[in-house]
């Protein structure tokens, strides 16, 4: 959630990716939102609880919502994860553009704790999630609302993009 200047600069700069704009349950596309930030301007560094609605592959919407919840633990064995709530939870705030549950069909396969172990020597494979990692920091006030998982995946990419 973010203050609405926050959300109008961010607006700014991301706006051809923005599928539509919540404010608390209620829906704007960018043309309204702009209209309603006009009409707000004077008192839009008190008006919170807005986030966006983006498109993203369900891979890359499960990933944001693991690395907020989880980016603490070591290893998904730790906690009991219901992949059913991560998808849910990535759908109040991703719009899917890919569906297909066949290949990422666990919290490993979506984001692996320990990538390089984890991809081995399947180079292709660990291109796509260092794609994906790459994909949701080129926006990361978008994708990811914790700061500290934001940090976290942050330091994740320096060590798997070399």
């Amino acid at each position: 959630m973010m203050y609405l200047c926050e959300a109008t600069s961010l607006l700014e700069k991301y706006n051809q990716n923005i599928d539509s704009i919540i404010i608390y349950d209620k829906s704007f596309n960018v043309d309204e939102f702009l209209k309603f930030f006009e009409n707000m301007m004077e008192i839009s560094d008190k008006i919170d609880g807005i986030h966006f609605i983006v498109s993203s592959s369900r891979r890359k919407a499960m990933l944001c919502i693991l690395e907020e919840k989880y980016y603490k633990i070591n290893s998904y064995s730790e906690v009991d994860i219901k992949l059913q709530e991560i998808e849910n939870e990535a759908k109040k705030r991703f719009t899917f553009n890919n569906r297909d549950k066949r290949k990422f069909n666990s919290p490993q396969t979506i984001h692996p704790k320990q990538p390089f172990k984890h991809y081995g020597d399947n180079k292709y494979e660990f291109h796509y999630y260092i794609l994906a990692v790459k994909n949701i920091l080129s926006m990361p006030e978008i994708h990811i609302y914790d700061k500290n998982a934001l940090e976290n995946l942050k330091n994740i990419y320096e060590k798997i993009r070399e």
